[in-house]
């Protein structure tokens, strides 16, 4: 018995380390920045959301209202953050429309263990190369 219990616990611990080893590294929001943000069209964006009555639509009523001027995706990364705290279980991506100088930080949950996302929990910041916030959408 003695011997069963002493090669349980020696598997055991074996495969612990085996897993541990296979573990990919959390990855750090440092690490998420992409050099080269994403392309998107502000025009686009703002003839969408125009006039909507979404209550997840605000055009007013932020924290980014003194110029911080935004120069790459870690700076915006950085001021979208005054609108909306990156929560553990989420990621971002980060645009940059450089002909109408917008950024956009979109938040959006990371896929459970399973596969599935969370619907309807993302949100996103739109600001201006001077760091001023235009827009915010959540829940879309």
């Amino acid at each position: 018995m003695k011997k069963i219990c002493i090669t349980l616990a020696l598997v055991l611990a074996l495969t612990l380390a085996a897993c541990s080893a296979n573990e990919e590294p959390k990855a750090t929001p440092e690490a998420q920045i992409q050099a080269t943000p994403e392309a998107f069209s502000w025009s686009e964006v703002e003839a969408c959301y125009k006039g909507s009555n979404d209550p997840g639509v605000r055009w007013n009523g932020f924290a980014n209202v003194a110029e911080s001027p935004i120069t790459d995706a870690a700076a915006a990364l950085e001021r979208a953050q005054n609108e909306y705290r990156l929560q553990a279980d989420e990621s971002y991506t980060v645009s940059h429309d450089p002909a109408s100088g917008m950024w956009k930080v979109y938040f959006f949950p990371k896929p459970r263990n399973d596969g599935s996302v969370v619907v309807g929990g993302d949100f996103q910041v739109y600001m201006s190369d001077k760091g001023i916030t235009l827009l915010t959408v959540a829940g879309e």
